[in-house]
């Protein structure tokens, strides 16, 4: 099954503003609505009509959390019926508002739990605590390694440019993908692994 997985901004609600997120080099993120969530894009993008998806989404125990978690629904809700895909209600981790590690692992763990044999999963590493990005590239890796045919659909990150007001989202995908070749380069004793990534990239 398609699994969607964000975290719920930190800010206030008010400042929470719907932007429209102009796609850089992957198309399927164009949505031309205005959003709060770049993980709708994704939705819309890689969600097909008529399929069943699962939303999750970490959510801090913080009142500007909780409000925008309320608002993440309605937009995953909306998404959804425009595109005719079937979705329950978004799955909501909770995780208490720290940064200790002990929380990081707990909400470690809870990813990874929800991830089944045969998903394929997508995420947004938009949103959280500066270490939140971490975690969840590490669900998603451990769960291509620990479950039977796991497979990373798509990464993506929106960008607000503080300066032109425009916002951008971006497929990074690729990024999460290569850390395994990564591995597999620095064991080879391979000094030059851009040039390696480089033709990785060009086939």
């Amino acid at each position: 099954m398609k699994t969607f997985i964000s975290y719920v901004p930190l800010q206030p609600p008010e400042k929470l503003q719907a932007r429209i997120y102009q796609a850089v080099d992957n198309q399927a993120l164009a949505y031309g609505q205005p959003t709060c969530f770049p993980i709708v894009p994704v939705i819309h993008g890689y969600a097909c009509p008529g399929e069943e998806i699962r939303v999750r989404a970490v959510v801090s125990d913080y009142p500007n959390a909780q409000a925008n978690a309320e608002k993440l629904c309605r937009e995953v809700e909306a998404v959804c019926a425009a595109k005719g895909v079937r979705c329950g209600e978004v799955e909501l981790l909770r995780e208490p508002y720290n940064d200790r590690l002990q929380t990081h692992l707990d909400t470690f763990q809870q990813l990874i739990d929800g991830i089944r044999d045969g998903d394929t999963l997508y995420a947004c590493i938009t949103y959280g605590s500066k270490p939140s990005p971490m975690v969840e590239l590490m669900a998603l890796r451990y769960a291509r390694r620990l479950c039977r045919n796991v497979d990373v659909g798509c990464v993506a990150y929106g960008k607000l440019d503080h300066n032109t007001g425009d916002s951008q989202i971006y497929d990074v995908t690729a990024l999460t993908l290569l850390d395994d070749i990564m591995g597999a380069l620095a064991q080879a004793g391979v000094k030059d692994p851009r040039a390696v990534l480089q033709e990785l990239i060009a086939l």
